[in-house]
């Protein structure tokens, strides 16, 4: 019975000393990721006008979804810009980081990643937006102020972030 016991409270310390190295690693993992977002955030990065796409469609009704935007909750954080080409928004990701991997733009077609975005009747349609394997997944947009609601399906379950438009410098 003391054998019992014994292994009980050591397995116990061990699990303990577990949670606590995890806690440890999710803070430097945070903190890592705090001090790159605002590494990036400092940059600034090319307007819609400077976008290799070509050149901006004139400003309609639906443009204000145009500008840099910043995401961050507890898994990850991002900065994508909205553009538009021949009538319909794109989403390009100019950083990206969840603590395992980082992402750069490489200022090429590769950086982007939200397609099929249109403004018709004072909404935003549906938006494919892809995963790095080529899969992707719908996503409905929905612009308040200076917040983009973007909610999908992500394996049955509903997701929904918000991403904050980037104050000018």
């Amino acid at each position: 019975m003391k054998y019992k016991i014994a292994v009980f409270i050591v397995s116990t310390i061990l699990c303990f000393q577990c949670f606590s190295c995890q806690s440890k690693a999710e803070k430097k993992k945070m903190d890592m990721i705090s001090n790159r977002i605002d590494e990036m955030k400092s940059k600034s990065f090319p307007s819609n006008e400077q976008d290799k796409q070509g050149t901006p469609d004139k400003i309609e009704n639906g443009d204000e979804i145009i500008g840099i935007w910043e995401m961050e909750n507890d898994y990850y954080a991002a900065i994508y810009e909205i553009v538009k080409y021949k009538g319909k928004y794109y989403g390009k990701i100019h950083y990206y980081n969840d603590g395992k991997e980082e992402y750069i733009a490489k200022g090429s077609k590769d950086d982007y990643f939200m397609e099929g975005i249109t403004f018709q009747n004072g909404k935003y349609s549906t938006a494919k937006m892809y995963m790095p394997d080529g899969s992707y997944y719908e996503a409905n947009i929905r612009l308040n102020g200076n917040e983009l609601s973007v909610s999908m399906t992500i394996q049955g379950e509903a997701y929904k972030e918000i991403w904050k438009r980037k104050k000018p410098e």
